[in-house]
């Protein structure tokens, strides 16, 4: 016991100075690539040595309370993504916080936020649902399959004219184009989910050895990517691939150093081949314009009228947002963009202020919380291995979309059905012959 105690101080520890090396990369690669690359798109260096130690303070006074509430000696799924959404969205905006002069009302807004998301998690029960004994047999999934084929190949030869894309830095046309889309609403929906069914699906299929499906999926998930250009699409197929090779949940704790080591080399890139795609295409977009889109909202809404879901989930029982003429993201495109085709999508803090103020700091991150243990209790006893993609692919929805977005048409919901019927991991043998015999 003794020994066992110690090791789990030395991993916190250990994780605690993980969480420091990681910033501290993140911080140097922006006042060296991000700032002066991208200052005229506002990534600007207003660096100040007091502003600069707050945001350290708010860190590691998070970064306790995280080693506090963290289960480090059992594995939650819900866990490991809240501790992606730490990693991922959270410790960039501390580093943002300090460069960019952000309002001190939006600071410890955006600070609540993160505490009552941490908090719930902590204090939200875990629970399990009773499975059934009729699991998801090989016919379903094959007919899952065959829908989204129909789709996507439709949809890709009727809209897209059978486009490849070569360049993903060059992709905004494509999503603006995409918008213009005259789809059913029902292929509409199904094009949203299959975003996030698909790599499950894929990984699924890898596990149980069927690999020429598993490449149809593949190329499925490229199709996705041709049509609309979306890199969270295309960058999800190798990071579930990734992780269904080497996910294990021991490997949580070496999250931040694997971030803090993109940092580093992108800013060796930077400095060695004067190319800076690694900077821009995952340190820019992924880590750091979501909390400069937080801003954004908050700037926004300080000044307008809250939208109370109206033109999300309440407009479909016949409410009026102020902003159904271009709809939120596309407002603030306008605004902080000059352009309306561009949908500034965001979710947890800009989703929770923009649609309740102060009031979304406490209501939304519970919220969150139920979503994360609902999906929790639905992937219960099922190989780690097999859920890497649905936790990369939550993180992202999260992060860049709002949260009845997310649960009505972004295939959250689906995802939580789809893992309810899989096999249990405790029964590989039974597994076997419903994925391979179907009885």
């Amino acid at each position: 016991m003794f020994i066992k105690n110690r090791k789990l101080k030395f991993n916190k520890v250990l994780f605690f100075l993980s969480i420091l090396v990681y910033r501290t990369l993140l911080d140097i690669n922006y006042a060296l690539v991000i700032s002066p690359i991208y200052a005229y798109s506002d990534f600007i260096n207003k660096f100040t040595f007091d502003r600069y130690m707050l945001s350290l303070v708010i860190l590691i006074f998070f970064s306790i309370c995280f080693l506090k509430t963290v289960r480090f000696t059992k594995y939650y799924l819900s866990d490991t993504i809240i501790l992606l959404l730490f990693l991922v969205s959270f410790i960039p905006g501390t580093s943002l916080f300090a460069f960019i002069n952000f309002p001190v009302k939006m600071i410890v807004l955006w600070v609540l936020y993160f505490l009552m998301l941490f908090m719930y998690n902590h204090i939200t029960p875990h629970f399990t649902f009773n499975f059934p004994q009729a699991l998801l047999k090989r016919t379903l999934t094959y007919l899952i399959i065959v829908y989204f084929s129909l789709v996507i190949i439709y949809i890709w030869t009727r809209f897209a004219n059978f486009r490849i894309i070569y360049n993903i830095l060059e992709v905004y046309d494509f999503r603006a184009e995409t918008a213009e889309y005259d789809l059913p609403s029902i292929l509409l929906y199904s094009f949203s989910i299959s975003r996030v069914v698909l790599p499950s699906i894929m990984i699924y299929l890898l596990y149980f050895k069927k690999r020429f499906l598993a490449i149809w999926v593949i190329i499925l998930m490229f199709m996705l990517f041709w049509i609309d250009g979306s890199k969270s699409v295309f960058f999800t197929i190798f990071i579930s691939i990734a992780g269904y090779f080497f996910y294990s949940n021991k490997l949580n704790k070496l999250f931040a150093w694997a971030l803090g080591l993109a940092a580093f080399i992108a800013t060796i890139e930077f400095y060695l081949l004067n190319t800076f795609r690694i900077s821009g295409i995952f340190i820019r977009r992924v880590l750091y314009l979501p909390n400069l889109l937080h801003f954004y909202y908050y700037d926004f809404f300080s000044e307008n009228e809250f939208d109370y879901f109206r033109a999300g989930v309440l407009r479909r029982i016949g409410f009026n947002s102020p902003y159904s003429e271009l709809g939120v993201p596309h407002t603030i495109g306008l605004e902080y963009f000059n352009n309306p085709a561009t949908g500034a999508n965001n979710g947890l803090f800009s989703d929770a202020y923009f649609n309740l103020g102060w009031l979304g700091m406490i209501i939304m991150p519970l919220m969150i919380v139920i979503a994360f243990r609902i999906l929790e209790s639905a992937c219960r006893n099922i190989n780690p291995k097999l859920l890497a993609a649905v936790i990369v692919t939550t993180v992202i929805t999260f992060i860049s979309t709002s949260f009845f977005t997310i649960m009505l048409s972004h295939g959250f919901i689906a995802i939580c059905i789809i893992f309810y019927f899989l096999p249990r991991e405790n029964n590989h043998k039974r597994i076997m012959n419903y994925v391979l015999n179907g009885r």
